[in-house]
């Protein structure tokens, strides 16, 4: 489990500035070995689906990019029977609450052609 790593932190720049003349950022991070082997085991999956579809041009960016982040993901739907939110990704629980950005998930096309 990815757990509290005493290396990660985020300090104020004592070089960089910002053009208000503010200190920018300095973060270190590290992900830990779990969200490594969590990213080999998904780079082993996708060239097994790749394979599967005959892909011709294929690649698989090793790197662990700053968007490259574990993230969970809510179920897109027409009620709360079946689903998190809505097409305008509302949530049926909460009146006043939206989950956009990359949260929302279509539904399965089988829940959406009958």
């Amino acid at each position: 489990m990815n757990r509290y790593r005493s290396g990660n932190r985020l300090t104020l720049s004592k070089t960089r500035k910002d053009p208000h003349g503010l200190a920018c950022p300095d973060i270190y991070y590290d992900v830990g070995d779990y969200v490594r082997k969590g990213a080999e085991v998904s780079h082993e999956q996708l060239e097994k689906i790749g394979k599967l579809f005959n892909g011709k041009e294929f690649a698989i960016s090793k790197g662990l990019n700053a968007n490259n982040h574990i993230m969970g993901g809510v179920i897109m739907g027409k009620s709360g029977k079946d689903a998190v939110v809505d097409g305008n990704c509302r949530a049926f629980d909460h009146e006043n609450l939206w989950l956009p950005g990359g949260g929302a998930i279509l539904p399965p096309a089988w829940l959406t052609v009958r």
